[in-house]
């Protein structure tokens, strides 16, 4: 298979330029400053040369003994075998972000610290990198800082299929490279041509 990385054109310089808002829910759209909370967002993937463009996230959601769930954030590929995509719903208390699951209650996400989870957007696998909000152009994108406080915007999407759930990307970290390595040859994955490099633009 010919391995490829898409760039984003016009959005290079993107990371460098965002403004971090602050570690609170205020940064984020819809915050109640008497609740301390924001009522529910969700995320459009950007990437202006991907098909996925615009498209609204979605969740996969898995469980080993019928009670405690663990699950990732993703962007829709292709249509479920059964039903679609359940609808991403987000909301910040306090400081940390928190996704609601179907029938059950908030969940906090983040992106997974352990490097068999290759960063991506995910809940239920124990304490990882926490989100923030940043600002740029008038619009707010998720993001996080990696080492030295260089912050990372940009995320990969991983193409995957995921049996009744159909095919669908993976949301993955792009920033803080050096913090989270694979141990096999101690890089990250590198991208290939079913995959996407783009960014999380947070809307109401």
């Amino acid at each position: 298979m010919r391995l490829v990385t898409r760039a984003i054109p016009s959005l290079s310089a993107f990371a460098l330029a965002a403004d971090a808002l602050n570690t609170t829910c205020s940064s984020f759209p819809t915050y109640n400053a008497t609740t301390l909370a924001t009522s529910p967002f969700t995320l459009l993937a950007s990437s202006p040369t991907a098909p996925i463009n615009g498209t609204a996230a979605s969740f996969v959601s898995f469980t080993n003994d019928g009670v405690d769930r663990y699950g990732f954030v993703t962007i829709p590929q292709s249509n479920p075998t059964f039903g679609s995509a359940p609808p991403l719903s987000l909301q910040c208390t306090g400081s940390t972000l928190y996704v609601q699951l179907s029938g059950l209650n908030w969940v906090p996400v983040s992106i997974a610290a352990d490097e068999n989870w290759q960063r991506g957007l995910s809940f239920g696998l124990g304490e990882g990198v926490g989100v923030q909000a940043y600002a740029q152009n008038g619009d707010v994108y998720l993001g996080a800082e990696g080492g030295q406080g260089v912050v990372g915007l940009k995320w990969k999407f991983k193409s995957n299929w995921g049996g009744n759930a159909g095919q669908y990307y993976l949301v993955r970290w792009a920033g803080g490279e050096g913090e989270m390595k694979r141990q096999v040859g101690g890089e990250p994955p590198v991208v290939d041509d079913r995959d996407w490099v783009g960014y999380l633009k947070v809307v109401v």
